[in-house]
């Protein structure tokens, strides 16, 4: 039986990059290091025979931080407007910023993919921040983004509130912390009150509405928001 190894993250909060080029509210600025990590993963996967399932528990994309425009201008302040669409066509575009502003993320969990032994797959749960991973389209483009086509389809499992598997639980955990952070319907993002877009929890707005401007300003005044 082969060696198997479960590998959990969370909570990365990618956005919509540049932030040398004037971006305040991008947070994720090790691109290069999680290159390099998850190519170690790869060779120690190879060279050992482990098969290895990654799991991002949630809030890998923030969503709330990148704006729904057709060109992203790092250095431009967006109002909040571009922030607070939640449509799944809005959700594609901020998609697509974080892609072409990220693409050695993309490309690492790419070649992590392998359908031969050792199989390696990639499971990517829902948080708070990214309910848009819910959406059929966004889901999509996202297995295109890493190469999940074809025999490597079935390798990747996309906006799922869960992953059970060989006896292994976990969940982002929003649903058991404040109500702010709480969608109506733990199993589900979508809004019961309009079930063909997602809801943003009650602390969301503050985020879109507020915290951006105050972080574009004077980033270094903001805490972490969960």
């Amino acid at each position: 039986m082969p060696r198997k190894a479960k590998i959990v993250i969370s909570d990365t909060h990618i956005g919509a990059g540049g932030g040398a080029e004037g971006n305040r509210l991008e947070d994720f600025i090790s691109d290069v290091e999680f290159v390099v990590w998850l190519h170690g993963l790869m060779l120690e996967s190879n060279r050992d025979g482990i098969e290895m399932d990654l799991i991002i528990n949630g809030d890998w994309i923030e969503f709330l931080q990148v704006p729904a425009v057709a060109r992203f201008e790092p250095n431009k302040q967006y109002e909040a407007a571009t922030y607070n669409d939640v449509a799944e066509e809005a959700a594609l575009k901020r998609l697509e910023i974080v892609y072409e502003r990220h693409p050695g993320v993309f490309l690492a969990l790419a070649a992590f993919l392998n359908a031969s032994p050792p199989q390696r797959t990639l499971t990517i749960l829902f948080g708070n921040h990214d309910p848009e991973l819910a959406y059929p389209g966004v889901q999509a483009r996202l297995a295109e983004m890493v190469a999940a086509v074809d025999e490597k389809a079935h390798l990747v499992a996309i906006g799922r509130r869960t992953y059970f598997q060989d006896g292994v639980y976990i969940e982002h955990g929003n649903a058991y912390t404040e109500s702010v952070d709480q969608f109506q319907d733990p199993e589900s993002p979508f809004d019961p009150r309009d079930t063909g877009r997602v809801e943003h929890p009650s602390g969301s707005p503050p985020v879109t509405n507020f915290f951006n401007q105050i972080e574009s300003e004077r980033p270094l005044s903001m805490a972490y928001i969960p």
